[in-house]
């Protein structure tokens, strides 16, 4: 019996780190962060509808309810479409939601091929969580 439970139990806590059933893509994740020091939307505070950036570190702490991730304009996604990363929901135990809100020049051509976590400092974009091959998977819902 304590069996069946303990193995039951690992397969509901592995359930909530999958992400939904969507279109799975092969990318590169990489970081930045709210910077300052820049007046212009690209490398400042804001998205590109001038919204503040969500960090991962302020989601995994439960102050906001999105992480701002960045992908390449020209695959014209609509603002705030859901995608999910099924290594960072592993990593940090819990069901990350990134909307893709922003861009930059240099993801111009990455097409599918890459995807720029928010995160919350200069220190937090060098962890190697968020700097390394993974799945992407866009969420139907």
């Amino acid at each position: 019996v304590n069996v069946f439970i303990s193995i039951h139990f690992f397969f509901l806590k592995l359930g909530s780190m999958l992400c939904p059933p969507g279109k799975e893509f092969n990318v590169t994740l990489s970081s930045y962060f709210p910077d300052r020091s820049f007046e212009n939307v690209e490398n400042g505070m804001s998205d590109i509808k001038r919204n503040k950036l969500q960090t991962l570190q302020d989601f995994v702490d439960g102050r906001t309810e999105y992480v701002t991730a960045a992908m390449d304009s020209s695959l014209q996604l609509p603002y705030g479409t859901k995608v999910c990363v099924p290594w960072l929901n592993k990593h940090y135990n819990k069901d990350i939601l990134f909307e893709i809100r922003d861009s930059c020049s240099d993801l111009t051509g990455a097409g599918y091929s890459r995807l720029d976590v928010c995160v919350r400092t200069e220190e937090d974009s060098y962890d190697l969580a968020v700097n390394r091959r993974a799945t992407l998977i866009f969420r139907e819902n």
